[in-house]
């Protein structure tokens, strides 16, 4: 008859010493509907910068990816079809470019065509219509140092724009 000393000693001495005792098996998960208190504790982690966002941060690098690629084709298309320019804006660029103006020259040009209501394209080809909208644009006294500095850069601009 065994007694209960021999049955504990049995089982350990028929196992090998270096054999580990086996892992119990995991309980199955416990299924159960998100609440918002989930919601609330993931809002917090994020916050925090608790939880791992590498693949957030990964799905947003190749939507702006994407963004920049589609902007850079609608604008490359766009160039492509581009016909010739129809609206004052369009004409003086396109004049201005080809003249090749000093730096802030263009700006400065702009800022007189703003402000003396005269179409930029037609101050680029006219002489006399760029003299006197030059003229009454530096006259006026608001922005006097930024006015002296302008009417420099846009005298530079003239020699460039009607030399004979």
């Amino acid at each position: 008859m065994l007694r209960t000393h021999d049955m504990i000693i049995m089982p350990l001495a028929q196992r090998a010493p270096w054999e580990d005792p086996p892992a119990p098996t995991p309980a199955p998960p416990v299924e159960r509907r998100m609440t918002f208190s989930d919601l609330q504790q993931g809002l917090r982690q994020y916050q925090s910068g608790e939880g791992d966002n590498s693949l957030a941060h990964g799905l947003l690098i190749i939507v702006a990816s994407v963004a920049v690629l589609a902007l850079v084709l609608h604008l490359r298309q766009r160039m492509k079809t581009m016909g010739p320019p129809n609206s004052d804006r369009k004409l003086a660029r396109e004049l201005s470019r080809a003249v090749g103006f000093p730096i802030f020259s263009r700006w400065a040009l702009w800022w007189v065509s703003r402000t003396t209501g005269t179409p930029m394209a037609a101050m680029i080809v006219c002489e006399h219509l760029f003299d006197a909208s030059v003229e009454a644009w530096a006259g006026r006294p608001t922005f006097s140092l930024a006015r002296s500095w302008g009417k420099s850069r846009l005298d530079q601009l003239r020699t460039r724009l009607f030399a004979e």
